[in-house]
Order: C-alpha cells, then structure tokens, then sequence
C-alpha cells in the first residue's frame, strides 16, 4: 500500500511540475514571463507564506487572495492582478470577469483590456514591481534567531586591576 501511494504522489508532483513548466502567461515579455513563472514555481512550496506576504505587500485580505485562486489563477496570475489593480484601480471584481473570459489570450491582451497598452510606462511599472516582488511575496518567515548565552565580563576593583579570577602569571 505504501508503495502505491508513493506511486501517485511522484505521477501527481510530476504532472504538476509539467503544468507548471508549460504556464505560459503570454504578457508579451519575455522578462515578465520568466518571473511570474518564477514566483509560482516559489509560491507552491508554501502556499499560506506566499498569500500572507500578499496581503501584506498589496495591503489587501485573504479573502481577496482567494477569490482570485478560486477562479483558477496561479500565483504569478494573483500577483501580476494585483499590479493591475494597483495601477488602474479596478475593482477586483473587473479583473476577475476580465481573467474568466480573455485568459487563453495572455496577460499581455488582458492588461491591455485593463487600461495598460503594451510598452507604456504602466507596463513597465508592472513589469518591474513583478521583478522586484517576486522575492518579497515568496519571502519565507524568518526563523527566530538562536540566542547564544553572552559571558559577563569579569568582576574589576576599578584600578585596571582584576579580582584575581584569571591566570597568574
């Protein structure tokens, strides 16, 4: 039994590593593509880390978060949406009806329908804040950091003379 699960979780990882390899998100740059491949490649180690760096980098909720995996969007798709929004300020909603019915046109076609023209200043501010967050939204917690117990300094009578804790010469 062990053996056949086994089996099905190396055919599931495998089939999702060749979904995910054949995301395409045709935003009409090369750049922009590669890092919102990048970012859901991350995101998919740790799903909860990658949607609360989100929320914080976006200043938006979970539920909005959500909303947009509901409708089939990788994390690439979520956070280049929330460039979008950020830029053209459209209600979620918009972006959502716009990604259900022009998705297998690209992001390219679905940011223009948005209000961003390919080579604007827009589609570059998109492209690097997709840059520059790809590291922030896939950004694991920190781990506490280990506290190494710190010696005292040994006891001193003041005149530069110690109390006789240390080597004699």
């Amino acid at each position: 039994m062990k053996t056949m699960n086994k089996a099905i979780l190396s055919l599931v990882g495998l089939l999702l590593s060749l979904s995910l390899q054949a995301q395409t998100y045709k935003s009409g740059d090369a750049t922009l593509d590669a890092n919102l491949k990048t970012i859901t490649v991350e995101a998919n180690k740790d799903l909860g880390t990658f949607k609360a760096n989100v929320v914080t980098t976006y200043g938006t909720t979970l539920a909005n978060v959500n909303s947009l995996f509901s409708v089939g969007m990788t994390a690439g798709d979520v956070v280049i949406s929330f460039e979008i929004i950020k830029l053209t300020k459209k209600p979620i909603t918009e972006v959502i009806r716009v990604y259900k019915v022009s998705k297998t046109k690209g992001w390219g076609a679905m940011a223009k329908e948005l209000g961003i023209k390919p080579g604007s200043k827009e589609f570059h501010a998109m492209k690097d804040a997709c840059g520059k967050n790809k590291d922030k939204v896939n950004k694991k917690k920190a781990a506490p950091a280990k506290k190494t117990p710190v010696k005292a300094a040994p006891k001193t009578t003041g005149n530069g003379k110690s109390n006789g804790n240390g080597k004699k010469k």
